[in-house]
């Protein structure tokens, strides 16, 4: 197997330019998002985000599109293989609902006539809300870190392991 692997010819990757990723975001979804996109990724390491870890680049696209109120729709338009063709547009469904599920964003359904509804993406996390563009992947790497249940959602008794507020602590 090692020896096919050495024998094996390079796959080019196909990922467009940063000039045109943010010309499309531009067009597609407004100059906001692609000012926050071209500050965070001047920000980044190259391949500092990948699809191994439980933060992905399409995790922290979706949050960057919560951020500005985008559609869901509009944002797999711009990723998707019809647009600048970072992954298929399905792909992430499970990048949402994982932020989702950690309270960072919600999923508003917006009725657009006969059909499916649209969901628009909103930031409700005050520290994604509050953070600049280079600090975004901090706060949901933060947010990830804290220990879930089984359905994803952040446990309330995690941060707390058996500790009172101040309000009900005792004087002495």
């Amino acid at each position: 197997a090692e020896s096919r692997f050495d024998a094996a010819s390079a796959a080019p990757v196909e990922m467009p330019s940063r000039t045109r990723l943010l010309a499309d975001a531009r067009e597609v979804l407004d100059d906001r998002f692609a000012d926050d996109l071209a500050a965070l990724l001047a920000s980044l390491d190259p391949g500092e985000f990948g699809r191994t870890t439980e933060v992905s680049d399409r995790t922290l696209l979706v949050a960057l599109a919560a951020r500005h109120d985008h559609l869901f729709r509009d944002l797999r338009t711009w990723v998707g293989t019809d647009g600048v063709g970072i992954a298929p547009a399905q792909e992430f469904t499970g990048d949402r609902q994982a932020l989702v599920g950690r309270e960072l964003i919600e999923s508003i359904k917006v009725p657009m006539g006969p059909g499916r509804p649209m969901l628009r993406l909103r930031a409700v996390d005050d520290a994604l809300l509050r953070a600049r563009a280079e600090e975004v992947p901090s706060v949901l790497r933060g947010r990830f870190a804290l220990p879930t249940d089984a359905d994803g959602r952040i446990r309330d008794d995690a941060s707390r392991e058996g500790r009172r507020p101040v309000w009900e602590r005792r004087r002495w």
